[in-house]
This record gives C-alpha cells, structure tokens and sequence, in this order.
C-alpha cells in the first residue's frame, strides 16, 4: 500500500497532539445539501437600455447628427458623457467627462437628454440610483453628408 509522507506526517501530529478524529476527517461526498450553492439575498440587476446594448448603440446612431461647424474644421472623436439613471429609470444631470472639442459637446448631451427610459439598478429588488457612463464616437465617414448622396 503507497503513502504519501506528508499524510503520514500530518496525521502524526494529530495524534501527538490529541486532535479528535472528526476534525481530521473531510468528506469529499455530494449530497443534496451541499450539491447546489448558497442562495444569495443581495442579488444586484445593472441598469439596462430598453432592448439591451445593441438597441442603445442603434438609438444613438439614428439619432445622432454630426454638427455642420464640426464637420467643416474636421473634428472627429470620442465624446465621453456621464449621467445617472434614477430610480425611476430617467436620465438626469448628464455632463461631459472627456471631449476632443466643444463642437461636439451639445450634440452628445442631446442624445443622451432624448434616450427613452431605462430600466434602473436594482439591489436586493430595490431600485437605486447609478452613475453611469458612455463614450459617443464622431467620426466623418460614419455619416451620410449630401454629396454622398446625390449622384
């Protein structure tokens, strides 16, 4: 029969010292009690754009209107907005984090002003405000100007 020493060695000591063998022992075995994890009371549910992620970035591009003075000085970026979505769901205080040019600035807080209602963070089933934020790129070839347009 093949021992590994350090078991040996372990329960050397426990017998030197007097350790009752039911704290020496764990059981490895599956039963209906412990086959299954814990459940857990504070369960948190992110805020959600109506119709999920794909929904929000299609809201924002239907929507969003590249500015004419902008556009004419070559302006392109990532606009960053920070908001919060109160309990309610609604878009309140938004503000710019991060910006290549003020141009931009307005058109971005237009959008996030007309998003329609989230649904809000929930923690424990209870509703609670959060900060939030989102990146709101520019750039020129992602918009339909009217010489692409016409023939």
């Amino acid at each position: 029969m093949k021992f590994s020493y350090p078991a040996i060695f372990i329960a050397t000591i426990c017998l030197m010292w007097g350790i009752p063998s039911s704290a020496r022992t764990t059981s490895y075995t599956a039963n209906a009690t412990n086959c299954f994890p814990p459940v857990r009371d504070n369960y948190v549910e992110n805020p959600r754009f109506p119709g999920g992620e794909e929904a929000c970035m299609k809201f924002i591009a239907d929507n969003l209107r590249y500015p004419a003075e902008a556009e004419g000085k070559g302006i392109e970026g990532r606009v960053y907005v920070q908001f919060i979505i109160d309990s309610l769901g609604h878009v309140v205080e938004p503000r710019i984090l991060k910006s290549p040019s003020p141009l931009l600035d307005e058109e971005a807080l237009r959008i996030v002003r007309a998003m329609p209602v989230w649904s809000p963070r929930k923690i424990r089933g209870k509703a609670v405000h959060t900060k939030m934020s989102l990146p709101i790129m520019f750039r020129k070839q992602y918009f339909k100007t009217e010489r692409q347009t016409k023939p």
